[in-house]
């Protein structure tokens, strides 16, 4: 049995990350899925696409990203726990996760607590996670950015196709 990469990308579709900076985001999506797809890996690659604003939905790089709404990032974080929840249970055997949050740099509600919770999840804790923000980083969206990324190299304006398949290449020879 083959070992599963997990590619979460958790998208803001709020109205604060609508237009241009949403468009952006399902271009660089639709790259990566393209060029994950024509690249041969050791392991199989699993993608999963979560956006959220007041509710949470999966989304299909394909077609429109729906934006409406306010960015209720607890939302997102709590489908993004249940989906890796549901990859532990019917694909046991696991490289290191890559995570991928696009947003407007603003949450509303309380998102805090969720994400500690997600921290218990060795898959969450152990991965690689990458905020992705058009803007520059804001001070107010500091605290999101770094509680999400752990790092301020991991927090990006752009995370390219081929950065990504090199990065996958790295964890699958690593592993």
């Amino acid at each position: 049995m083959k070992q599963t990469t997990n590619i979460y990308f958790l998208v803001d579709c709020s109205c604060a990350f609508g237009g241009e900076s949403s468009h952006m985001a399902q271009k660089a999506i639709v790259k990566a899925q393209r060029a994950l797809h024509c690249t041969r890996f050791p392991t199989e690659i699993s993608m999963h696409l979560i956006g959220y604003n007041e509710r949470v939905m999966f989304l299909n790089a394909f077609g429109n990203f729906p934006t409406a709404g306010k960015p209720v990032l607890k939302e997102g974080l709590q489908m993004l726990k249940a989906v890796i929840g549901y990859q532990r249970k019917y694909a046991p055997r696991q490289t290191r996760s890559v995570f991928f949050l696009y947003t407007s740099g603003k949450a509303s509600g309380s998102w805090v607590k969720t994400l500690r919770e997600l921290y218990s999840c060795p898959e969450f804790a152990k991965g690689l996670r990458y905020v992705i923000t058009p803007q520059p980083c804001l001070e107010k969206g500091q605290e999101l950015y770094l509680n999400f990324a752990d790092f301020p190299e991991r927090i990006l304006p752009y995370f390219s196709e081929n950065r990504l398949c090199s990065l996958i290449q790295t964890i699958t020879f690593n592993h």
